[in-house]
């Protein structure tokens, strides 16, 4: 088979120059493929700063959600608006200024809107195997969004490494603190050439009960109790897999799922959470997840050819948000006011990647993504009469169809387009060093009836394009020492709820006006790693990044007087530029002579300290540009914990969780409506009116037991042992009190 190439110039350069070369040996057999990186090869070679979160990890640090189990891993914290809501900060950004991925697909979508969201709680805990995280920009193999990283969470295979036969499995896990808990079951198996796997599961949870503090920052009644209003919420899932590799050179794989949130507040619409009179109640009556997926991989008979892999996905996210307030409150014209929200968005995307070998030093990798989102939404509102708040007295609005279209998340029926082409060569320079270097070009496009929406057309019809490159450099001794210096450009075209939107603010409920007149977001990133590996089996290393990101025309929230009238209004725009720099350093590390303990086992320490510093430029009322910190980017938080495992099967961890406090907040335009980081309510508590935020230490204790064939695993954690009372930066409510944590799971 005859195959023909158009190879960017700088990779044709490169292959040019090592006609003599002979490929880097990893010296292990741990080779693994990280989607979002696009390349198969050892972890510790790849010149990214990587971390991979395996199923054994997530289970050790038994969180509630498998966003929790996220925090504190290099370069990455978690914003919890709610306690099932929880959104990923990745080197300082979070929400659609990072990519995340789900089974190597994008999970993404258009109608993500500025700041956190909740999407990355809808991953079906039960059936993910790993998360990578790769920090740095993705753009250039991944696309749009990948600014500062991306998160890809990973499906278990299908069968979970059963080699023939049905085999089954329960767990459950139930929180004191939390009052409640989840279960699920499963169930793997082969026969022959086909592998499955399916699994379903619930979880119900009521009020968390907070530290011991915890009723000195909650209003109204609530105020005298430790139990925080407004943090319940259930879940159920199903999720199914299958796996075909019967036929030579080929194989088919399938995923189908849906995961559920009924009843889910998100506590900053409360009194009780806010202290704000005006705010009754935002929940989410209604949040789904529903995915399929269908991948075939080719892999021919051909020494350079080595693999062509093509997935077709469908993703459905949809929601239904409920807000209900005071208009005007403390007026004369006061009245009880509902808004109903009903979004739902439709993507379907195909990716194709071919893998291909050229001499013995080159590894190419090339292909194309495309996707297509579809919105469908929806707005009705309610209101009683001025002068009466009394909500049995409201009457729906008698909205048209295009008014009500105007306040609806994003206009019905719009549509987005994703299309991109990448090339990426890895050429193995000696057994020592190597070079990665890749280009992509996107191209984004949008239509959208925009009806009422203010703007100079009816129909937006537009787009956007954009050329990404990377330069990566990895050196390796092929024992112990790794290290890489990368270049790379981010980007990030602006979506349907930054174009067109009337997107609410979460804490605020202010509705933002979209621009259609917004450029795309553009990044590069320069990073140096180091990762030192202690020779047993990668058990033990120790690692290091340094980064710097510049930013330009990033999208923000400004108020900014567009028609005129001397009023200021809340729209998007772009601002003028943005850093963001730090570093993450971690490391695990058995000690061999420990004393009285090695002797009986194996004994661990283990750190994760994270470190970003953020700021940027926002545009003001007046045409000037104001510097101040990038809302809840500038951190410095991490763990540190030690862990024995006794040879009789029984293990014992304790661990600090820790952040200094966060105090570069983002000012704002003080002469406008709003002050930044100030007014928000997740990033603030009751006394504090600065928009800073303490910092804290928090001592979990935790204990476990696995039979010899590992069908049986038990863990008790006490979380939060002094029963400290604290709360992550840019979350809703305090975290959890002290905290009796109960899990197991058997295996038949």
């Amino acid at each position: 088979m005859r195959f023909t190439y158009v190879v960017p110039s700088l990779i044709i350069c490169s292959l040019a120059m090592a006609e003599e070369s002979t490929p880097v040996s990893n010296g292990t057999d741990d080779v693994i493929t990280i989607e979002a990186t696009r390349l198969d090869t050892e972890l510790a070679s790849q010149p990214y700063a990587l971390h991979r979160l395996d199923r054994e990890t997530i289970d050790f640090r038994n969180n509630r959600t498998l966003t929790d189990a996220l925090h504190n891993s290099p370069g990455v914290a978690m914003q919890k608006t709610a306690h099932n809501q929880a959104s990923p900060f990745i080197r300082g950004l979070t929400g659609e200024q990072n990519l995340m991925m789900f089974n190597g697909v994008r999970y993404n979508h258009a109608m993500m809107r500025p700041g956190p969201n909740q999407y990355a709680a809808l991953i079906p805990e039960e059936s993910v195997g790993a998360i990578d995280i790769i920090l740095g920009s993705a753009s250039t193999v991944m696309g749009s969004d990948g600014l500062t990283g991306a998160i890809d969470f990973r499906l278990a295979e299908a069968g979970r490494g059963r080699e023939e036969g049905v085999g089954a499995y329960a767990d459950a896990r139930y929180g004191v603190a939390e009052d409640g808990g989840s279960i699920a079951a499963g169930v793997d198996g082969r026969s022959g050439n086909i592998a499955w796997s399916a699994e379903i599961s619930a979880a119900d949870y009521g009020d968390l009960t907070g530290g011991k503090d915890s009723d000195d920052r909650l209003f109204g009644s609530a105020a005298d109790d430790d139990e925080i209003p407004n943090t319940a919420y259930d879940q159920q899932a199903f999720n199914a897999r299958m796996r075909h590799d019967g036929l030579d050179n080929h194989i088919f794989e399938a995923a189908v799922g849906t995961v559920n949130q009924n009843d889910a507040p998100r506590p900053d619409g409360y009194f009780e959470n806010s202290g704000s009179a005006s705010r009754i109640s935002r929940y989410f009556p209604q949040q789904d997840f529903t995915y399929l997926h269908v991948r075939h991989h080719w892999l021919p008979d051909s020494d350079q050819f080595e693999e062509l892999k093509s997935t077709l996905w469908y993703h459905l996210h949809e929601e239904e948000q409920i807000r209900e307030d005071i208009r005007n409150s403390g007026t004369p014209t006061e009245q009880y006011r509902r808004r109903e929200k009903e979004d739902a968005i439709n993507t379907i995307g195909l990716d194709v990647q071919a893998h291909q070998n050229i001499g013995e030093a080159h590894d190419l990798t090339y292909g194309l993504t495309y996707y297509i989102d579809s919105a469908d939404t929806k707005y009705a509102e309610y209101r009683s009469p001025a002068g009466d708040t009394d909500p049995a007295n409201a009457t729906r609005l008698n909205l048209s169809n295009t008014a009500a279209d105007a306040n609806a998340t994003v206009p019905d029926g719009s549509e987005y387009t994703g299309l991109g082409l990448y090339v990426q060569n890895m050429w193995s320079i000696d057994d020592a060093w190597s070079l990665l270097t890749g280009l992509r070009y996107s191209r984004y496009d949008w239509e959208a009836d925009v009806t009422d929406r203010d703007f100079d057309t009816n129909t937006l019809d537009d787009g956007t394009d954009a050329l990404t490159a990377n330069v990566r450099a990895a050196w390796t001794d092929n024992a112990n020492w790794h290290s890489f210096v990368g270049i790379s450009q981010g980007f990030r075209a602006p979506n349907l709820t930054n174009l067109t939107g009337a997107d609410g603010a979460g804490s605020t409920g202010t509705v933002f006006a979209g621009n259609p007149d917004l450029d795309p977001e553009l990044s590069i990133s320069y990073e140096v790693g180091l990762r030192y590996e202690f020779g047993d089996q990668h058990k033990s290393y120790v690692a290091a990044n340094i980064f710097l990101t510049h930013i330009d025309d990033l999208i923000q929230r400004v108020w900014k007087d567009i028609d005129n009238d001397t009023i200021l209004d809340p729209v998007v725009e772009n601002g003028k530029d943005g850093r963001i720099q730090g570093f993450e350093f971690y490391f695990d590390k058995h000690v061999e002579n420990m004393p009285l303990l090695s002797k009986y086992g194996e004994f661990s320490v283990y750190n994760v300290t994270n470190y970003v510093d953020a700021e940027n430029k926002i545009p003001l009322s007046d045409g000037s540009f104001h510097t101040t910190g990038i809302s809840r980017a500038s951190r410095f938080f991490g763990v540190i914990g030690a862990k024995f495992a006794h040879e009789s099967r029984w293990w014992g961890a304790a661990q600090v969780r820790w952040s200094d406090a966060y105090d570069n907040v983002d000012e704002g335009d003080p002469s406008d409506p709003t002050d930044g980081d100030a007014d928000d309510v997740r990033l603030t508590i009751a006394g504090d009116d600065d928009g800073s935020m303490p910092g804290f230490a928090v001592l979990d204790l935790k204990a476990g037991w696995t039979n010899a064939d590992k069908t049986q695993s038990y863990q008790v954690m006490l979380e939060n042992v002094f029963n400290k009372t604290y709360r992550e930066v840019g979350s809703g409510t305090d975290s959890a009190g002290l905290n009796l944590v109960l899990s197991g799971l058997v295996k038949f």
